[in-house]
């Protein structure tokens, strides 16, 4: 009980730790963690890269991955347990050992899951659930942090251009008005000349 406890405290600050992480490494980050806290044999993340959406994935197994064993592979291997919701059972495509497994979506409309398993025939306990409970919590908060940062940055960009061509576009008029009052101190020096008005004056003869 005092160890959930202590995890409970320590977890309600992990969004601030990955916060500049890249989405790779947090996730990884993210079920690592719960594999060793919660003593899991398997884990496995998915969620939407807060950048451009496409899917972000990490798995891990008590004890290392096989070599051609990836973590999409693990992720797409256990995809129809994201449609149930709470404590179930799966078999491990590493060893075919029954797991107990717990499968919880991201919170606040989030895209994404977690699933964990371990072999104790009691998982998850109501302690554990709560402990899983507020890390994905937390990965939801990092989430919301993250999309926020870039929205931010897009912002700041659409800005920055925007000056950018309000600057050209002032440029580009000052050159215009230049332009425009060097014909027109022209066209008066030549409209002033007793050549030019004799030539009008011809017009005015032929004109209908």
């Amino acid at each position: 009980l005092g160890a959930c406890v202590r995890d409970l405290s320590d977890l309600s600050e992990l969004a601030l730790g990955w916060v500049r992480q890249s989405p790779a490494d947090m996730v990884a980050s993210f079920v690592e963690l719960l594999l060793g806290r919660l003593a899991l044999d398997v884990v496995c993340a998915m969620f939407a890269d807060p950048l451009d959406g496409l899917p972000i994935r990490a798995a891990r197994i008590d004890g290392g991955l096989g070599a051609a064993t990836t973590a999409a592979e693990l992720c797409e291997s256990w995809a129809p347990s994201r449609d149930g919701v709470g404590p179930g059972t799966l078999t491990s495509p590493i060893d075919g050992a029954t797991l107990r497994t717990t499968v919880m979506p991201f919170a606040l409309g989030e895209t994404g899951f977690v699933l964990a398993g371990s072999r104790r025939p009691d998982f998850p306990t109501d302690l554990e659930a709560s402990v899983l409970g507020v890390a994905i919590n937390q990965a939801t908060l990092w989430l919301r942090l993250e999309r926020a940062l870039v929205e931010q940055k897009s912002a700041a960009a659409k800005l920055a251009e925007r000056d950018r061509l309000r600057a050209e576009l002032e440029a580009e008029n000052a050159y215009l008005r230049e332009e425009v009052q060097d014909v027109l101190a022209v066209g008066s020096i030549v409209g002033q000349s007793a050549a030019l008005g004799e030539v009008l004056e011809q017009v005015d003869l032929v004109a209908p």
